[in-house]
C-alpha cells in the first residue's frame, strides 16, 4: 500500500508538472483515463471479493495502513508549491504564445486554471480516513459506480480523441500560420519597397512645395497682375502640355534609338548569318562536282560491266567445251565399265574352270595313288604340284587385286557421275556470279563515292548546327528587346500617372505670379526653340514610321521562322532517313567487301577445280593404259587356271571364317539390344528419381516452414511463461489498487469537467481552422495562377527555341536532301544486288564444300591408281 501511494504521488506530481507548451495536459488526461479503466476492471474483479465478509478484516487492516500513509501525504505541500510555481511558469509561457494563436491560448489558460484544482487532492487524501469507514457499506452503490465508470470511460475516450484531433488541428494551424507569416513578410518587404518609392515622391513634392512657398508669398504682394497671370496661366498650361509632350517624345526617341541599335545589331548578325549561308552554298558546289564525277564513274562502270559480260560469254564458251570434254570422259568411263563387266564375267568363267580343274586334280590324285609304284613320275608330279601351289598363291593375290580394282572402278564411276552434276551446277552458278559481278562492282564504286558524300553531309550538318546556335542567340536577343519594350511601356504608364497627379496640382501654379518675367523669358526661349521642337516632332514621326517598318519586318521574320520551322520538321525527318540510309550504306559496304573476299576465294577454288580437271584427264589416260595392261594379263589368267586348286580351299576357309564372324556379329547385336534395353530402363529410373526429387523438394520446403512454425511456437511459449510470471508479480499491485478506487473516481469526475471545458473551446478552434483553410485556399489559387504563368513562360521559351532551330537548317539540308534522294535509288539497287550476292555466295560456299569432298575422293582415286601401278610394276619385275 505504501509503495502504491508513493507511485500515486509521483503520478500526481507528473500530472501537475506539465511542460511550458501545455502538451502534457492531454497526456496526463489519457493516463487518468487509462487508470480509470484499470480501476473499473479492478472493480469488476472486486465484486466477488466484497461478497466475502471474511476478507473485510483484512480490508480494515489495509485501511489502517492507508491512514498511516495519509500522514505522509502532508509532506506533499512543498511539492505542491513547486507544482504551483511550475504552473505559473506555464501560464507565463502560454501568455507568450497567446499573441499568435489567441483561441488556443484561451483554452490553455482554462486548462491551467483548472489544473489548480489538483491542490484539492491533498484535502481529499485527508478525508480518505472518513471515507474508508463508509466504503464498507458501499456494496450497493458499487454497481452504479460500475455503470458510471463505463459511461465515463466512453466519454473519456471520446474526449481523448477530441484532444488528439485538436492537437493535430493546432499543429496544422501553426504550420499554416508560419506559411502565411512568411508570405506576409514577403508582402511586407514589397510594401516597404513601394512605401520607400512613395516617400521619395513625397519628398520631391515637398521640395517643390518649398520652392513654391516664396512664390506664394510674392503672389499676395502683387494683386495687380491678375489679368496678365491669367494669360500666363494659359501659356503655362500650354508649356506644361508641351513639356509633357516633349518628355513623352524624348522617351519615345530613347526607346526608338535603343530599338534602332538593337535592329542594327540584329541586321549585322543577319548579314553575317547570310554570309555564312552563302559560304555553305559555295561549299556545296564541290559536292555537285563530285556528283558529276560519280555520274562519269557510273558510265565507266557500265562500260566495264559490258566488258565483263563479254568475258562471261567467253567463260560460258569455255564451260561448254569443258562440258563436251566431260561427256567424252563419261563415254570413255562407260566403255571402261563395260570392259570391267566383261572381265568380271571372265573371272566367273575362270572360277568355273578352276572348279573343273579341281575335279580333274582329284581324278589325277586318284590316278597318282594307283601309280605310286612309279617313283620317277611321283617326284615329277610333286615338283609340278609345288609349282602349281606357288602359281595358285600368285593367282589368289592377283584375284584380290582385281577385285579391289573392280570396287575402285565402281566408286570411280559413281564419282564421275557426281562430278558431272557438280560441274553442271558450278557452271550455272558461275554464270549467275558473272551476271551479278558488274552490279556488285558498280555498287562498290558507288559506295566509295557515297563515303565522300557522307563526309560532306557531316560537314554540312555541323555548319547547320552552328547556324542554329546563332539563330538561338538572335532569338534570345529578340526576347530581351521585347522584355525591355514591355518594361518601357510600364514606366511610361507610371510617368503618365505621375503627370496626371502633377496636373491635379494646378492651384500651386497660381503661386507663380512673381515669376512672370522669368516665364516670359522662358516663353521667348521656347518660341525660339519651336523650330527645334518641330524638327524633333518630324524626327519622331520618322521614328514612328521606322518603328512600323520594324514591326512589319519582325512580323515577316516571324512568318519566315514559322515556315522555316515547318520546313525543318520535314527536313529533320528527311535527315533521320538520310542517317538511316548512311547506316545501311555502311552495312552494304561491309557486305560488299565480304562478297569481294568470297569472290576471290571462289576464283581460287575455280582455278583449283581446273587443275583438278586436268588431273582427272591424266587419271583417265592412266585408266586407259591400265585397261590395255588388263587385256594383256587376260592370257596370263588363262594359263593360271590350273593353279587355282589351293585357292578353292582358301575360299572355303574364308567362308567358314565369315560364318563365324556373322555368328559373332549376331551375338554382339543381341548384347547391344540388351544394353539398349538396360539403358532405357536406366533412363526411366532416372526420370522417376528426378520426379521424386522434385516432390521431395516440396516436402523439404514444408519441413522448413514447419521448423519455422516450431521456433515461433517456442518463442510464444516462452513469452506466455513470462506473461504469467508478470501477472503473478502484479497481483500484489492489484490488491493495492483496490483501496484507491474511490480516489480514482474523484479524479475521473474532475477530468470529465476539464474535458467539458476543453470541448467548449472547440468551437473557437474550428472557426480559426476555417479561417486558416480559407487563407490556404487563396494561397493555393495564387500558386496555381503563378504555375500557369510559369507554364506559359516555358511554352514561349520552347517556341522560341524551336523557331531558333528553324531557319539555320533550311538551305543546307535542302541541297543535301536533294542529293540524298538522287542517291537513294542507287543505294536501294546496291542493297538488292548485295542481298542476291550474299545468297549466291552462300550457294558458292556450299559448292566449294562439295568440291572439297570431290577433291578428297579424287585424291583417294589417285592413291589407288598409284598403288595399282606400283603392283603392276612389281609383277612386271
Amino acid at each position: 500500500m505504501v509503495s502504491f501511494l508513493k507511485g500515486r504521488r509521483r503520478e500526481d506530481d507528473s500530472v501537475v508538472a506539465v511542460d511550458s507548451s501545455g502538451r502534457n495536459v492531454a497526456a496526463a488526461l489519457e493516463a487518468l483515463v487509462a487508470r480509470a479503466e484499470a480501476a473499473a476492471n479492478d472493480l469488476r474483479s472486486l465484486a466477488p471479493i466484497l461478497e466475502r465478509t471474511a476478507e473485510f478484516d483484512e480490508l480494515r487492516g489495509r485501511c489502517e495502513a492507508v491512514e498511516r500513509q495519509v500522514t505522509g501525504l502532508e509532506q506533499l505541500g512543498s511539492q505542491l508549491s513547486m507544482a504551483q510555481e511550475q504552473v505559473e511558469r506555464v501560464i507565463k509561457t502560454q501568455t507568450a504564445t497567446e499573441a499568435r494563436i489567441s483561441h488556443s491560448g484561451e483554452d490553455v489558460e482554462r486548462l491551467q486554471s483548472q489544473m489548480g484544482t489538483l491542490s484539492d487532492k491533498v484535502e481529499t487524501a485527508l478525508l480518505l480516513r472518513e471515507q474508508v469507514d463508509s466504503f464498507i457499506s458501499l456494496q450497493g452503490p458499487l454497481t452504479a459506480l460500475r455503470t458510471d465508470s463505463e459511461s465515463l470511460r466512453t466519454q473519456l475516450s471520446e474526449q481523448a480523441e477530441n484532444v488528439a484531433r485538436m492537437r493535430t488541428q493546432h499543429d496544422d494551424a501553426l504550420t499554416a500560420h508560419r506559411h502565411t507569416t512568411s508570405r506576409l513578410e514577403n508582402f511586407d518587404q514589397d510594401f516597404q519597397a513601394a512605401t520607400g518609392k512613395l516617400e521619395d515622391m513625397v519628398r520631391r513634392v515637398q521640395s517643390v512645395e518649398q520652392s513654391l512657398e516664396p512664390i506664394n508669398q510674392a503672389s499676395s504682394a502683387i494683386p495687380d497682375v491678375q489679368h496678365q497671370l491669367a494669360v500666363l496661366k494659359a501659356l503655362a498650361d500650354q508649356v506644361a502640355q508641351k513639356t509633357t509632350m516633349l518628355e513623352q517624345e524624348r522617351e519615345a526617341i530613347d526607346r526608338a534609338a535603343s530599338q534602332i541599335a538593337q535592329l542594327t545589331r540584329m541586321d549585322r548578325e543577319l548579314d553575317a548569318w547570310l554570309r555564312r549561308q552563302e559560304e555553305q552554298i559555295r561549299r556545296f558546289g564541290p559536292i555537285e562536282a563530285k556528283l558529276s564525277e560519280v555520274k562519269t564513274i557510273q558510265d565507266k562502270v557500265l562500260s566495264r560491266s559490258e566488258e565483263l559480260q563479254a568475258t562471261s560469254q567467253k567463260i560460258e564458251d569455255a564451260q561448254q567445251s569443258a562440258r563436251q570434254s566431260l561427256t567424252d570422259l563419261r563415254e570413255q568411263m562407260r566403255k571402261s565399265s563395260e570392259g570391267f563387266e566383261l572381265e568380271h564375267r571372265g573371272l566367273h568363267a575362270v572360277s568355273e574352270r578352276i572348279a573343273d580343274l579341281r575335279n580333274a586334280v582329284k581324278e589325277c590324285e586318284a590316278r597318282l595313288a594307283v601309280l605310286d609304284a612309279a617313283s620317277q613320275g611321283t617326284a615329277a608330279v610333286q615338283a609340278q604340284v609345288r609349282q602349281a601351289g606357288e602359281q595358285a598363291a600368285e593367282l589368289h593375290r592377283e584375284l584380290m587385286a582385281v577385285a579391289e580394282e573392280a570396287a575402285r572402278n565402281a566408286s570411280l564411276r559413281q564419282d564421275v557421275h557426281r562430278l558431272d552434276g557438280v560441274a553442271s551446277d558450278l557452271a550455272a552458278r558461275m554464270r549467275r556470279i558473272d551476271e551479278i559481278r558488274p552490279g556488285v562492282e558498280q555498287a562498290v564504286e558507288q559506295l566509295s563515292t557515297l563515303r565522300g558524300t557522307r563526309e560532306l553531309l557531316a560537314d554540312g550538318l555541323e555548319q547547320m548546327r552552328a547556324a542554329a546556335e546563332e539563330m538561338t542567340r538572335l532569338r534570345e536577343n529578340h526576347g530581351e528587346t521585347q522584355a525591355w519594350l514591355a518594361n518601357a511601356d510600364v514606366w511610361t504608364r507610371k510617368v503618365q500617372t505621375q503627370v496626371k497627379e502633377l496636373s491635379g496640382m494646378e492651384p500651386a501654379v497660381e503661386r507663380m505670379r512673381t515669376e512672370v518675367e522669368q516665364v516670359k523669358s522662358s516663353m521667348q526661349q521656347i518660341e525660339s526653340r519651336r523650330e527645334i521642337v518641330e524638327e524633333v516632332q518630324r524626327g519622331l514621326l520618322d521614328v514612328g514610321t521606322a518603328a512600323g517598318e520594324l514591326k512589319e519586318r519582325t512580323e515577316g521574320l516571324r512568318a519566315r521562322m514559322e515556315g522555316a520551322e515547318q520546313k525543318f520538321t520535314q527536313l529533320a525527318r528527311q535527315a533521320e532517313g538520310a542517317q538511316r540510309l548512311s547506316d545501311t550504306i555502311s552495312v552494304v559496304t561491309g557486305s560488299v567487301e565480304e562478297a569481294e573476299r568470297r569472290m576471290d576465294t571462289v576464283d581460287e577454288s575455280v582455278r583449283g577445280l581446273e587443275g583438278r580437271t586436268q588431273q582427272i584427264d591424266q587419271v583417265e589416260e592412266r585408266i586407259r593404259l591400265l585397261g590395255q595392261e588388263l587385256e594383256q594379263r587376260q592370257g596370263a589368267l588363262d594359263k593360271a587356271t590350273e593353279h587355282l586348286t589351293r585357292a578353292s580351299a582358301l575360299r572355303k576357309e574364308a567362308a567358314e571364317a565369315a560364318q563365324r564372324m556373322e555368328e559373332v556379329t549376331r551375338a554382339v547385336g543381341t548384347t547391344l539390344g540388351q544394353a539398349e534395353e538396360r539403358a532405357g530402363n536406366l533412363q526411366r529410373i532416372s526420370s522417376e528419381l528426378e520426379t521424386r526429387a522434385g516432390a521431395l523438394k516440396v516436402v523439404d520446403r514444408q519441413l522448413a516452414h514447419f521448423e519455422e512454425l516450431l521456433g515461433k511456437w517456442e518463442s510464444a511459449q516462452t513469452e506466455a511463461a513470462k506473461a504469467l510470471e508478470q501477472t503473478v508479480a502484479r497481483q500484489a499491485g492489484v490488491e493495492a489498487i483496490e483501496a484507491q478506487v474511490k480516489h480514482v473516481f474523484d479524479l475521473a469526475e474532475r477530468t470529465v469537467e476539464d474535458v467539458q471545458s476543453i470541448g467548449s473551446a472547440r468551437r473557437e478552434i474550428e472557426e480559426t481552422r476555417a479561417m486558416l483553410q480559407a487563407t490556404q485556399d487563396q494561397f493555393k489559387a495564387t500558386e496555381e495562377t503563378l504555375k500557369g504563368f510559369e507554364a506559359r513562360k516555358r511554352q514561349l521559351e520552347r517556341a522560341e527555341q524551336r523557331l531558333a532551330r528553324a531557319e539555320a537548317l533550311a538551305l543546307g539540308i535542302r541541297s543535301t536532301v536533294e542529293s540524298l534522294t538522287a542517291q537513294k535509288t542507287v543505294v536501294e539497287h546496291a542493297m538488292e544486288s548485295a542481298g542476291a550476292l550474299s545468297f549466291q555466295m552462300k550457294q558458292a560456299e556450299a559448292l566449294i564444300g562439295a568440291l572439297r569432298r570431290e577433291r578428297d575422293l579424287a585424291c583417294d582415286l589417285k592413291t589407288a591408281v598409284a598403288a595399282l601401278s606400283d603392283e603392276d610394276e612389281d609383277q612386271d619385275k
